[in-house]
């Protein structure tokens, strides 16, 4: 990222060898940090962001070729950036979308690459001058920071969750409506508890948050762990019913502490990859 504005997409087999690479042909920026990739079926590569405009979703070929580049209507109002997402056929994206001086705004988009047509986008500039969403006053110019996103299909329909870094808080937002469902965190809508139905710690509640993945009601975090001094890998299992959230899963090491940066994705074989 420093000086080397290089922007690459490396393949490293299980002995740590390179074994496929890629460079970005139009990014050539710094804020390499917020760009995604998810391979789609063996054979292709879906990548986005870096909050910059080149940063337009592309699929590309393990040969390297390009076989799609965005390029539809509105892409011009949409800044990719931190995660990306291939779902039933198109992609969801994490957006900045124009705002004032003062205030960032977020939201996301999905859309058909066989079309490249939207079929479905939100942003959060209605929520935010209706004083409806959750945010963090100390910090003006980005107090969402939107990092994270996670298409679902839930007993609630189809929504989607973010995750808001400064607002210290997951929430969903509901597709048919564009309304907020739930928000997720310390003194929000849930209540933490153990797996045996008894109250958990407050600290089992996230600080400083990202990554998050969804499998059915298993929702995964990799939490920086800003108010506790220590990063954490954790899997929350969620009852809209009962409003209950049970930390299901919570891994740890001595002296582990990552500021910024992981993830923790659920695995088919039933391991935990951090």
């Amino acid at each position: 990222c420093t000086g080397d504005y290089t922007n690459r997409l490396v393949v490293v087999d299980p002995e740590g060898q390179v074994r496929w690479y890629w460079v970005h042909p139009d990014l050539d920026s710094s804020s390499s940090a917020d760009i995604e990739a998810e391979v789609l079926d063996g054979q292709r590569i879906l990548v986005a962001g870096g909050e910059d405009k080149d940063g337009r979703p592309l699929i590309i070929g393990l040969d390297g070729s390009i076989l799609y580049d965005a390029d539809y209507a509105e892409l011009g109002d949409h800044l990719y950036h931190h995660d990306i997402q291939w779902q039933d056929g198109q992609y969801l994206g994490l957006i900045e979308v124009d705002g004032t001086q003062d205030i960032e705004y977020f939201g996301a988009v999905r859309v058909d690459p066989e079309t490249d047509t939207v079929s479905w986008v939100w942003d959060n500039r209605a929520a935010h001058d209706a004083g409806t969403m959750p945010m963090s006053p100390s910090n003006v110019d980005d107090p969402y920071h939107a990092n994270s996103l996670a298409g679902v299909t839930d007993g609630l329909g189809d929504g989607v969750y973010f995750s808001l870094l400064h607002a210290n808080v997951i929430l969903r937002i509901d597709e048919a409506t564009g309304d907020m469902s739930w928000v997720l965190g310390k003194d929000r809508d849930f209540t933490l508890v153990n797996p045996d139905g008894s109250a958990a710690d407050e600290s089992g509640w996230f600080s400083g948050m990202h990554g998050i993945d969804v499998w059915g009601d298993r929702l995964w975090i990799y939490d920086n762990g800003w108010d506790y001094n220590e990063s954490r890998a954790l899997m929350y299992t969620l009852d809209t019913d009962t409003m209950t959230a049970e930390l299901t899963f919570a891994y740890a090491e001595a002296g582990w502490e990552e500021h910024v940066w992981g993830d923790a994705d659920e695995l088919d074989n039933g391991n935990v990859l951090i």
